[in-house]
């Protein structure tokens, strides 16, 4: 009898695509990278070691004269507004701290923020108190539909130096149709991927063994529709819900677990890479929302050059290009979802295609650098209407 390993199949990772280099603009600083949360101790030494990727923040206080602020850096701050906002039982954690960034020492020539959870605290706090420091918030749009942003938009639309930073076209359109914010200050910035953490990486295959499909993430998933559309598929899938578990229940709720799917945590950062690394493609099953949703795991499954399968919601970005990178379903439509999966396992050679294709339309067009790019084109042109009067 043949060893079985004798027999295994290793796949090398594709010819790597060159990335292209990126310019910095040369911001007029110092900026302030404003964080919701403190960092983790080790998190700097994880990124040295080279067991975490980069995020939007360690990229841009590279390229930049810029400032990183975590809470920890204003907790110290007892005036009276900053206690009175603490004690606030609904938002007084950001509004405090917003409030507390303002009255830092110093000037900053903007204040940068990774979501609007804290980036409108900071605008409507700022104007409160009278600052007229740009302030310039990636937007998810988790918030969007809600009755108090209805209200919030009011007055966000009406301030010059707001500028909302949204992950997708449609997103942006949504603020500036609905809502009424300005087109000039309201732009598209779609999303990056730390592409040398997230790589192509060599695959071994055993002879008898069912293709893996990986999927991951929790937050406004549909994962009552891909058990249905696995059920009896001849392939493993392995999801990984590191995040909020109860979301996984919500989303499963009155279905049984196919024998042929695997749910559960993986270690932080490395896990989910060595997830993606092993698969054949990612699924990506999405509940229908007007906001860009999953678009973390989607631009990591790509830049490890996988293609992608994903739901095709009104509030979707502009990263998976239909049958070339990977494929669009409609939301809730499993056999459709089943027929895309069944497409790329009879077919491992258009499956490699698109995930090559994913990973080089990642490091052209939406890695750090890129992301980076977009939003310091924005600040640029801010700060030259700023000094010309523009």
């Amino acid at each position: 009898m043949v060893d079985a390993m004798v027999m295994d199949t290793v796949l090398e990772a594709p010819h790597e695509i060159a990335a292209p280099d990126v310019a910095r603009t040369g911001l007029a600083g110092p900026l302030a990278f404003v964080l919701d949360g403190d960092l983790k101790p080790d998190a700097m030494d994880l990124l040295r070691a080279g067991k975490r990727p980069r995020y939007i923040y360690d990229r841009f206080l590279e390229r930049n004269d810029a400032r990183l602020v975590q809470p920890q850096d204003v907790a110290g701050d007892q005036g009276a507004l900053v206690r009175g906002l603490r004690r606030v039982k609904k938002g007084g954690r950001y509004l405090s701290l917003a409030a507390a960034v303002h009255r830092m020492p110093g000037h900053f020539t903007g204040l940068v923020t990774a979501g609007e959870g804290l980036g409108i605290p900071l605008a409507l706090v700022g104007r409160a108190m009278g600052r007229k420091t740009p302030v310039y918030s990636m937007f998810h749009g988790h918030y969007v539909e809600s009755p108090k942003f209805r209200v919030a938009a009011q007055i966000l639309r009406r301030l010059p130096n707001f500028y909302p930073l949204c992950l997708s076209s449609s997103l942006r359109n949504l603020l500036v149709d609905r809502y009424g914010f300005s087109p000039e200050r309201c732009h598209s910035v779609e999303y990056g991927t730390d592409t040398a953490f997230f790589r192509p990486e060599p695959r071994r295959l055993q002879p008898g063994v069912l293709p893996m499909i990986s999927s991951a993430g929790t937050s406004v998933r549909d994962y009552g529709t891909l058990l249905q559309a696995a059920e009896g598929l001849a392939a493993t899938i392995e999801i990984d819900a590191s995040s909020l578990w109860e979301d996984i229940g919500a989303s499963t709720k009155g279905r049984t677990m196919p024998a042929n799917v695997h749910v559960g945590r993986t270690a932080p950062y490395v896990g989910l890479r060595d997830l993606l690394a092993r698969s054949e493609f990612a699924v990506i099953p999405l509940v229908e929302r007007s906001y860009p949703a999953g678009l973390s795991v989607i631009g990591e499954a790509m830049a490890m050059g996988k293609a992608v399968i994903v739901t095709r919601t009104a509030g979707r970005g502009e990263i998976i290009t239909h049958g070339e990178t990977g494929f669009y379903v409609e939301p809730g439509n499993a056999a459709e979802l089943r027929a895309r999966m069944q497409e790329l396992i009879s077919q491992p050679e258009l499956a490699r295609r698109m995930g090559e294709a994913a990973r080089a339309r990642t490091v052209q067009e939406f890695s750090l650098d890129h992301f980076c790019a977009r939003i310091e084109a924005i600040i640029a042109e801010s700060q030259r209407r700023l000094t010309f009067g523009g």
